[in-house]
């Protein structure tokens, strides 16, 4: 027999379930050393003698009872003697539990035999060596556990036969997996070995190799009746998972009470390219509720490998301001006359909330007994804290002035995003008199939100001009630092005093203003109207326009007007379930729309669909909702010609025909 260096680790570790009883363990280490094996147990440095004899040549029993000994740490050994045998037989027994008698017990026995290379090593159960046999090769397995309990002792042989015919099985594994058991593993000559192939997450079996032979991507092997040295190999591959790809914005910060439409995202696979539209989308979104929110994304391929989950954050916030809109524009009163306070309307745009209730009126400036300029303030909050507000020019007029005044109709003109804008232009006098020399005037206005060219300035009247607009300068300042742009208009009775020479009020003009498309609802911009030259005796007066932006309104085709038998039309169809292909939008668009599909239709009013809730019940329907908008744009505007079976007066918050009223003209364009 070689020289060789045998090691065999036995690890003896005791749990208990008492926890009076510390955990205690051995080692039995055999050296083979020239001619003369010795076998060493315990811990620590000091030698001591076992406390049983050996018995030679067939048996050698080291009988490991727990030891009781305060800072116990010694070591103990003796030597074991070549008796030239051809098979030798440790036998241990392990009793641990006979003292106070622990409920249960667990024995660990750990070795590493990987270095012998001749003769076999078996675990028996049992204190003979003849017993039954437990592990018929040691070195294809490092550990063995048994459990017992109470006082009973646990006994092994561990049986050593010298020499016998032992081949090499070399189990090696790429990076991605292992291989169980790996490394070089020891057959006895016609036994028989298994390995165990797995691959690690992310992974998947590539191919298994047998002494350089493909095996194919298996998952197990057995070696049967070996007889020479061997090796196995297995290599892994990277699993290429579908690739998501979140489209932008991520995040998404969307408005309460929006219609909230995800951006998506889009898929791709090696093998099966464009998967987009096989993606899995899970939103948890309440457009509804302020709050953080998450859409999440995936995807599976035809071979059943899912992408990684990708995610999109979605905020969900409230920062659009109220509307407000004054009801009666700006207004002019004589010396001594009595201020009438018209009020105003006010909307929470998104949730379509009703605040005209919570509006502050501060008009306690205005005195008709003094000429002169007064403004009166309104104010509105919304549950977010998001504010308004709006002024009211009043003018006082003294008995002893004359004014040449300009006013629009309407009075607060509606700006649509990406629509348009158009109003008249008014004039009289304070006097009456229809008999002057004319007037000139100048409109500033900021261009990046309202901008207008010579095809927007129509209808002028009689001896009229109109110039092109031109950027604001120093010296036509209108003190207003947010206009960037002038629009100069004249009218002049020439040598004569005779203009208008109609009567009063008189229409100038009609302005029509492109409201640029990438501004955002609530905006507010202001449309201020100069005097640059009057008629003698003469002093000018033109309240400013106050203008905020919206977002929608009823001119569902846009077309420009707002029609019973078109947009009202489409709004009950729509509300009544009819919402697409020609169901929706069958001889219901008007001539010049710029939505005429019925998907930009649907689109359209899907949008502005809680607007759409009239009589304020949180229930956008068609037989009351939609009924009350078709008969007003039909000119049933009052009384119950407007209402009548057509309000919900348990639940909704507008229910008289003025509040029905008002609301709808709200929401026209015009």
């Amino acid at each position: 027999m070689k020289k060789t260096i045998l090691l065999i680790y036995l690890l003896f570790s005791v749990v208990w379930i008492c926890s009076a009883f510390a955990d205690w363990e051995s080692t039995l280490t055999l050296t083979r050393e020239e001619s003369e094996p010795s076998v060493t147990i315990g811990v620590g440095a000091v030698a001591k003698t076992l406390p049983a004899p050996l018995v030679l040549p067939g048996e050698n029993d080291l009988y490991l009872n727990r030891f009781h000994e305060e800072n116990f740490d010694d070591s103990f050994s003796k030597d074991v003697k070549v008796t030239g045998e051809s098979q030798y037989c440790w036998g241990l027994s392990i009793n641990p539990a006979k003292v106070n008698n622990p409920t249960t017990l667990t024995s660990i026995l750990s070795w590493n035999f990987s270095e012998i290379d001749e003769g076999s090593f078996q675990l028996r159960e049992g204190f003979e060596c003849e017993g039954d046999i437990i592990l018929t090769d040691m070195s294809s397995v490092q550990t063995y556990s048994v459990t017992g309990s109470g006082t009973s002792y646990q006994f092994f042989s561990i049986v050593y036969t010298v020499g016998g015919d032992r081949h090499k099985i070399n189990a090696t594994a790429g990076s991605g997996g292992s291989i169980d058991p790996s490394g070089i593993v020891y057959v006895n000559e016609g036994s028989d070995q298994s390995f165990d192939i797995t691959n690690h997450e992310g992974y998947e079996i590539e191919d298994v190799k047998v002494d350089g032979i493909s095996q194919g991507a298996i998952d197990t092997y057995k070696f049967e009746d070996v007889s020479s040295d061997r090796t196995i190999h297995a290599e892994f591959k990277l699993i290429v998972k579908p690739t998501i790809t979140v489209n932008a914005p991520n995040p998404v910060t969307a408005e309460k009470c929006t219609s909230y439409t995800d951006p998506g995202a889009t898929a791709t696979d090696e093998a099966d390219g464009d998967i987009t539209d096989s993606i899995v989308i899970n939103s948890n979104v309440d457009i509804n509720i302020v709050g953080n929110y998450q859409v999440t994304y995936n995807v599976t391929n035809s071979a059943g490998i899912s992408a990684d989950t990708k995610t999109r954050s979605v905020i969900v916030v409230d920062t659009t301001k109220p509307i407000i809109i004054i009801n009666g524009g700006s207004q002019i009163i004589k010396q001594g006359e009595v201020y009438q306070e018209f009020g105003a309307t006010a909307y929470d745009p998104n949730c379509n909330t009703d605040l005209t209730d919570q509006i502050i009126v501060d008009n306690d400036d205005v005195n008709p007994n003094i000429p002169g300029d007064y403004y009166v303030l309104y104010s509105v909050s919304d549950s977010a804290g998001n504010s308004s507000s709006a002024t009211r020019t009043v003018r006082v007029l003294s008995e002893d002035e004359k004014f040449q005044i300009i006013t629009t109709e309407p009075e607060a003109p509606k700006a649509i995003i990406g629509q348009t804008m158009s109003f008249e232009l008014k004039y009289t006098t304070s006097d009456n008199n229809n008999a002057t020399t004319g007037i000139g005037i100048r409109i500033h206005f900021n261009s990046e939100i309202i901008n207008i060219d010579s095809s927007g300035i129509q209808d002028l009247f009689e001896t009229g001009k109109a110039g092109t607009p031109l950027i604001k300068t120093e010296d036509v300042d209108d003190g207003n630092p947010e206009t960037d742009k002038i629009l100069t208009m004249f009218w002049s009775a020439g040598f004569n005093s005779n203009w208008p020479n109609v009567d009063l009020p008189a229409t100038l003009c009609k302005l029509t203003f492109n409201v640029n498309a990438q501004r955002t609802r609530g905006e507010e911009t202001t449309i201020n109207i100069m005097g640059t030259t009057t008629a003698t005796g003469y002093k000018f007066f033109a309240a400013p326009l106050n203008i905020t932006l919206r977002d929608f309104c009823l001119d569902i085709d846009g077309n420009g007007s707002d029609d019973a038998l078109t947009d009202g039309l489409l709004i009950l169809r729509y509300l009544a379930g009819l919402n697409e292909g020609e169901s929706l939008i069958g001889s219901a668009i008007g001539d010049g729309a710029t939505r005429e599909t019925w998907e930009e239709i649907a689109s359209y009013i899907n949008f502005g669909k809680s607007l759409l809730d009239v009589d304020g019940n949180n229930k956008p329907d068609a037989l009351s909702d939609g009924l009350l908008i078709l008969r007003y744009l039909a000119g049933l505007n009052q009384g119950a010609s407007l209402t009548e079976n057509a309000v919900d007066f348990d639940e909704g918050t507008r229910i008289t025909w003025e509040e029905i009223a008002d609301y709808i003209k709200f929401l026209k364009c015009q």
